[in-house]
């Protein structure tokens, strides 16, 4: 097999090709951008959108309803300029004469030798396809950049173009993590979440090095949701109260102790870092403010949640958690906008302009800035245990964030609520 520079010109094409289908050497898998190598036989193939040097998404060609239905299913969530070039595509697809249309493709084969009783234990979807008892799967792949917590997504159809879920693979031990934690989630969130769409989960396991989870098909006809959460604070409510709540100070409750001990496991391979967070964290344990806890989703953005007519759906819970400070999920909607509009500096200011509108989600003010104080070590946090589990460092936060968790709650001061809260 040629080495994978030599075959793809992008590293996040190269990221998607190991991830997915050769994560190791002695795989009998091989991916091409041409004919199969002697000795293999094709077992999937792939359209480059637009092509090998500007791969935005892989197509399955091999049948026509399914790649058709990958363009066309969820073309609603897409910038107006996508969708209207995924419609046009969906309609070359239609006529079946995609054979010349595109060069630039992926061939996925597999060494001759390996009887296909034996697919299964080397290609995802043969053992995604056993697992949800359909034929034959196949797979739109979204080619995204290359991030910490990034992990390949595979959208599912059968031969009838039929959406059959959406599947995700854990690569590293951080990202494993994240997929085992999403189906665990789910599965106790979803009968238990009022007004909001939660996908259900389908199936988990492991595959070699990677794990996999899959979820349902979400509704067709999503449009991403835009309601800023301080302003609409319903659903993120609703979530909350999914979950027991409880009202408490900080130290030596369960949020605390999860704090800790995560610490404790990134103490190892990040010692300053995990030294400087533990240190924060005993100076906001002496602040004496209750503070109220519940379930939050964890990345609640406008590109995990759309609406579905006059419903809300939500998806993405891999960061989901009982027993978390009510009012995380709004900080994080905010947090994140200024994170990507201009880095820590700003994300950290739009933080703390957002908590103090936390009283629509009930928050006290005494308890706002300590509320705003812990979700920026959760995120922080968040950051490190991604580095220590084989992603890497977050460049937009790290290593500034050392900074200011050395610096931010230098004056803690023990206080007593003046409001109860009424989650």
């Amino acid at each position: 097999m040629p080495a994978p520079d030599q075959q793809f010109p992008t590293g996040k094409l190269d990221a998607l090709v190991e991830r997915v289908w050769t994560p190791s050497p002695d795989s009998p898998v091989s991916v091409t951008a041409g004919p199969p190598p002697p000795g293999h036989h094709m077992v999937e193939q792939y359209a480059v959108v637009p092509d090998l040097r500007r791969a935005r998404y892989l197509v399955p060609l091999g049948s026509p309803r399914a790649a058709t239905a990958s363009l066309w299913t969820y073309n609603s969530m897409r910038a107006p300029v996508r969708r209207a070039g995924e419609a046009a595509l969906s309609a070359l697809f239609r006529t079946r004469t995609t054979a010349q249309l595109f060069r630039h493709r992926i061939v996925v084969s597999i060494d001759s030798r390996v009887p296909t009783t034996e697919y299964g234990d080397w290609l995802v979807l043969d053992r995604l396809a056993a697992e949800l008892d359909d034929p034959r799967l196949f797979a739109c792949l979204a080619v995204r950049r290359v991030q910490p917590n990034s992990k390949p997504m595979l959208e599912l159809y059968d031969d009838h173009g039929r959406a059959r879920g959406f599947a995700k693979l854990g690569w590293s031990e951080g990202t494993k993590k994240l997929v085992r934690s999403e189906f665990e989630a789910l599965t106790e969130v979803r009968n238990s979440i009022r007004g909001i769409i939660v996908p259900d989960p389908l199936c988990h396991g492991s595959f070699g090095e990677r794990e996999y989870s899959v979820i349902a098909p979400l509704p067709t006809g999503l449009r991403h949701s835009l309601s800023d959460p301080l302003a609409a604070p319903e659903a993120p409510l609703a979530v909350t109260r999914s979950a027991p709540v409880s009202r408490r100070p900080l130290a030596g409750s369960p949020y605390a102790t999860r704090l800790r001990e995560t610490l404790t496991a990134t103490s190892t391979e990040a010692p300053a870092v995990s030294r400087e967070l533990g240190d924060w964290l005993r100076r906001l344990e002496q602040v004496t403010v209750p503070l109220c806890f519940g379930r939050w989703h964890g990345d609640w953005v406008p590109h995990n949640l759309g609406k579905a007519g006059p419903r809300l759906a939500a998806w993405d819970w891999e960061h989901s958690h009982s027993d978390t400070p009510v009012g995380f999920d709004a900080l994080h909607w905010h947090y994140q906008r200024g994170l990507a509009d201009g880095g820590l500096e700003k994300a950290v200011s739009a933080l703390d302009r957002a908590a103090a509108g936390l009283g629509t989600h009930d928050v006290p003010a005494p308890a706002r800035p300590l509320t705003a104080s812990l979700y920026l070590l959760e995120m922080f946090l968040r950051t490190t245990v991604l580095a220590v589990g084989g992603g890497g460092w977050n460049s937009r936060v790290y290593p500034a964030m050392r900074r200011v968790a050395t610096a931010r709650d230098q004056e803690s001061t023990n206080s007593t609520p003046n409001s109860s809260g009424a989650v």
